[in-house]
């Protein structure tokens, strides 16, 4: 999955590549989940980024048909409590097991493109729309190879459009 990046020459004689690695390779999977969210956006990274692309996100919600989902990532920290359209839930955060069946249950999941989001998407055979953090060459890397591969739709976040990228996720990945 993460190409050159874990794939160095010459690999040394001590290297073992245990393969894609996702903290929900150990939990039972049920069949295909009911589709409960059309879109589920996950935010994470370091600030200030994580709260501009939150803004970006929030700002673009409008409009957006069917229910929405946004993990804000910042455990503790209530929900802001600026009006929503009524489709809109926003949660602080969520624990493993509800993280794993709301991404299941999300038709589409945009996130940024770590290493630990890639493995667990790849994991679970769901699409995803990443915007990595900028700065972050590993993440633009990452986004960049996994949309070469037909694996995920992937913008800047200085030029993303929640609209746009919804767009292509259903012409390219569904």
């Amino acid at each position: 999955l993460s190409g050159d990046l874990s794939h160095g020459h010459p690999v040394p004689p001590n290297v073992r590549y245990t393969g894609p690695l996702s903290r929900f390779s150990d939990i039972v999977i049920p069949g295909p989940a009911e589709k409960k969210y059309s879109l589920m956006v996950i935010l994470s990274g370091p600030e200030p980024q994580r709260t501009i692309f939150e803004e970006k996100v929030m700002g673009q919600l409008g409009g957006v048909e069917g229910k929405v989902l946004v993990v804000r990532g910042k455990p503790g920290e209530p929900a802001p409590g600026e009006h929503l359209p009524d489709n809109v839930q926003v949660v602080p955060h969520l624990a493993t097991p509800d993280m794993l069946a709301t991404i299941l249950s999300a038709e589409l999941v945009v996130s940024r493109s770590g290493y630990s989001s890639v493995m667990d998407f790849h994991l679970l055979g769901k699409m995803s729309a990443f915007v990595p953090t900028p700065g972050q060459t590993e993440q633009e890397y990452l986004a960049e190879r996994m949309k070469r591969n037909g694996l995920c739709c992937y913008e800047r976040q200085g030029e993303f459009s929640l609209r746009r990228m919804m767009k292509e996720a259903k012409t390219h990945y569904t």
